[in-house]
């Protein structure tokens, strides 16, 4: 019998003062002589309560599997990137790469992560072309080399029997409470319609990210039952996001693990916080 647990998780925004942190990272500076040193930076509220969850989901995984295969991955935005630098952490794209580095150490060092997969997420988060993501993914080839680490735009991934299709951007979560999920339902059949068609099975998990709000949604189609996944962000919101998202009352944030089995998707839990971002008051 063979398990696997895949961490599903997305948007990390690392060199964001809102994004994931480790807080023992390490970035360089000089003194007043020119002295190269190491510093921390000052983490942000945001930041502990992310790490604390990020840690959670890594405890919550290996407890899950038991001492048996996890297979990560990473949907996008692994940095804060170039074009929105109003909550930088540091001006230094290096520095951003460093502490998403720093981020997935409590992953890779686990005996039981052999494989790891980044999708390249949107261009203004990462430098164009996928920079920060292919760097992280030499980069820890290079720390790992037991293990295999790679990117990629859009992933077809199957792991034990179970076939994922994983990209940064895919369907709006919905624009209305009562619509949520919709839109993901049909960006599904769609995909099912055109696999079906083309006399190809589709596959059991579509995930995508970009919207930092978690849906999990089912279709069946005849024999055929796939599900995709909209992942949750591990970043708060600064003002593009509050204008992007246009000011939403609450934030998720959090992380999916599949528990596949003998080919078999067994179950799909979820690990995430969501907190009322409103500043009440009584006048």
């Amino acid at each position: 019998m063979r398990e696997v647990i895949i961490p599903l998780f997305s948007d990390t925004h690392a060199g964001n003062k809102l994004g994931l942190m480790n807080p023992d990272v390490q970035l360089p500076q000089e003194t007043e002589t020119g002295e190269l040193v190491p510093y921390t930076p000052a983490m942000t509220e945001m930041q502990r309560h992310l790490w604390g969850l990020w840690m959670n989901g890594v405890e919550a995984a290996r407890e899950l599997a038991h001492g048996n295969e996890i297979i990560p991955i990473h949907n996008g935005d692994a940095t804060q990137g170039t074009k929105y630098q109003q909550s930088w952490v540091s001006t230094r794209l290096s520095d951003q790469i460093a502490i998403a580095d720093a981020n997935m150490q409590p992953w890779l060092s686990l005996e039981n992560v052999k494989t790891w997969r980044y999708a390249i997420g949107t261009g203004a988060h990462n430098g164009g072309e996928g920079t920060t993501e292919y760097e992280l993914a030499a980069r820890q080839q290079k720390q790992y080399p037991e293990k295999d680490i790679q990117a990629a735009y859009h992933g077809l991934a199957t792991i034990n029997g179970v076939t994922i299709d994983y990209a940064h951007h895919g369907p709006h979560p919905g624009g209305r409470s009562w619509l949520k999920g919709n839109v993901a339902r049909y960006y599904l059949r769609d995909i099912m319609i055109s696999e079906l068609t083309a006399n190809r099975l589709p596959p059991k998990i579509v995930v995508r990210g970009h919207y930092h709000t978690l849906v999990i949604e089912r279709v069946q189609m005849d024999d055929c039952e796939s599900w995709i996944i909209i992942l949750p962000s591990f970043c708060g919101l600064d003002d593009h996001s509050v204008q992007a998202v246009r000011s939403p009352d609450t934030i998720c944030n959090g992380l999916v693990l599949l528990e596949t089995v003998d080919g078999e998707l067994l179950n799909i839990h979820e690990r995430k916080t969501v907190i009322d971002i409103r500043t009440k008051e009584t006048l």
